[in-house]
C-alpha cells in the first residue's frame, strides 16, 4: 500500500500545473475535465471552470457542487487526446460499459469509484502502462481484466476481483508494480514467474491463494517488495533464504507454512494458521 500511496502523490504532484488553458483554435480546453467551451469567453480561474457544464456527466453519475474540480480529480491532454485521467471522489460512479471508453487511456487511476458489473461479461482490455483502480467494489474475476505488455505499474487492491492471478502479469518484461492486496483471490499462482523481468514491487496479501510459492519467485533480481501474507500458502522454496539475503521485504505470516519450512526463515516467519 506504501508504494501505491507514495505513486498517487507523484501522480498529482506532476499535474498540479494542469488548469484552464484558455482559447487554443480549435475551443476552450481544459486539462482538468473533458470539458469543451467556445473561445468567445477566456477562462482564468478554477472558479470560472466550475461553472462550465461538464460532457462527462452522459457517463458519469456526480452529485452537483461547487467546490475546485482540483479536489476531485486531474485530467492531461496530448494532442486534442487525453492521456491521463485521475478520479477520486467517491460520488462519482460508473458501470462496466462506461468505464470500457477509458480503455486506451496511458495513465488511469481511479481511487474510491465505485464500478458497477451491471451483467457485463465481456473481456476488458486496458492499453495504459499505469493502471490504479483502489477501492472500486470491483466484483468480476481477474481474468475479465486484460492488460497490454507496455504495462509498468498496476494496482487493483481494496477490491473484490475473484479467480486465479493471470499468468497475463508474468509475460511482461516491462512489468514493475504488481499489486493485487485486499481482494478475493484464490487459486495457485503460476508456475514460472521468472518473465517479468524487471518486477520490484509483488503485493497479493490479505487473499485465499493456495498452494506453493514457486521457485521461479527467485528469477525475479529486481524485487524489493514480496508481500503474501494473509493467505492460504503452504510451501516456500529453499531459493526463499536467497532472497532474504538480498535484503527484500518479505512479509509471509499468516499463511499455512506449518511443514517443512527452510531454516533460514523460521525465526522471521511469523504466525501461521497451522492448526
Amino acid at each position: 500500500m506504501k508504494n501505491v500511496f507514495l505513486f498517487s502523490i507523484i501522480f498529482l504532484s506532476i499535474n498540479l500545473y494542469s488548469q484552464c488553458n484558455g482559447c487554443n483554435k480549435n475551443n476552450q480546453k481544459l486539462d482538468i475535465w473533458d470539458i469543451q467551451y467556445s473561445c468567445n469567453q477566456k477562462l482564468t480561474s478554477y472558479d470560472e471552470c466550475n461553472n462550465i457544464t461538464d460532457v462527462l456527466t452522459e457517463s458519469i453519475s456526480i452529485a452537483k457542487t461547487g467546490e475546485e474540480l482540483l479536489n476531485i480529480g486531474l485530467q492531461k491532454w496530448n494532442n486534442n487526446e487525453l492521456s491521463f485521467f485521475a478520479l477520486f471522489d467517491n460520488r462519482y460512479k460508473f458501470n462496466l460499459e462506461q468505464f470500457t471508453k477509458f480503455k486506451n487511456l496511458n495513465h488511469l487511476l481511479l481511487k474510491g469509484i465505485k464500478i458497477t458489473d451491471n451483467n457485463f461479461k465481456k473481456k476488458i482490455k486496458l492499453n495504459g502502462e499505469y493502471i490504479l483502480l483502489i477501492r472500486n467494489q470491483l466484483s468480476i474475476p481477474l481474468s475479465q481484466l486484460e492488460f497490454s505488455k507496455k504495462l509498468k505499474f498496476v494496482s487493483l487492491d481494496e477490491n473484490h476481483l475473484t479467480g486465479e492471478v493471470s499468468e497475463q502479469f508474468f509475460n511482461n518484461p516491462k512489468l514493475i508494480n504488481l499489486s493485487i492486496e485486499y481482494n478475493k483471490l484464490s487459486g495457485h499462482l503460476p508456475v514460472d514467474l521468472s518473465g517479468a523481468k524487471k518486477l520490484k514491487f509483488f503485493t497479493l496479501n490479505n487473499n485465499k491463494i493456495t498452494g506453493a510459492v514457486p521457485e521461479s519467485i527467485c528469477e525475479l533480481a529486481d524485487l524489493k517488495v514480496l508481500h503474501l501474507q494473509y493467505n492460504e500458502l503452504d510451501k516456500l522454496p529453499e531459493c526463499i533464504c536467497e532472497m532474504k539475503k538480498r535484503s527484500i521485504d518479505i512479509e509471509l505470516y499468516g499463511n499455512k507454512f506449518c511443514e517443512e519450512i527452510p531454516k533460514c526463515i523460521e525465526e522471521s516467519i511469523g504466525f501461521q494458521e497451522c492448526f
